[in-house]
């Protein structure tokens, strides 16, 4: 797997529309955590962080073939601020009296 520390974003992306596991997993490394501290100063909470960014790179393994990625680190960036913002449009939709007045 070290062997692809060296390799540019747009190496991995090719790797990764081929279904290479170790490209996958070296974009997981270089990227997980600034995602998940970016989702949790959007959040204030972890857990819903965490399982934001995971989405994300569950959505990226799933779809690989089918995305056309030029900046890797700029589309995982918009991935996980939508998904952000899809959780406050969910929790909009909260009762009433837990919207804010």
């Amino acid at each position: 797997m070290a062997h692809l520390v060296n390799h540019t974003d747009s190496d991995l992306v090719i790797l990764l529309n081929q279904g290479d596991k170790e490209a996958f997993d070296e974009i997981y490394r270089r990227y997980w955590k600034s995602l998940f501290l970016e989702a949790r100063k959007r959040l204030g909470e972890s857990e819903y962080a965490e399982e934001i960014v995971q989405d994300v790179f569950v959505d990226l393994w799933i779809n690989r073939s089918t995305r056309e990625i030029d900046h890797l680190y700029a589309y995982l960036s918009t991935a996980v601020r939508y998904q952000v913002f899809m959780l406050y449009k969910r929790h909009k939709k909260l009762p009433c009296f837990e919207e804010p007045m």
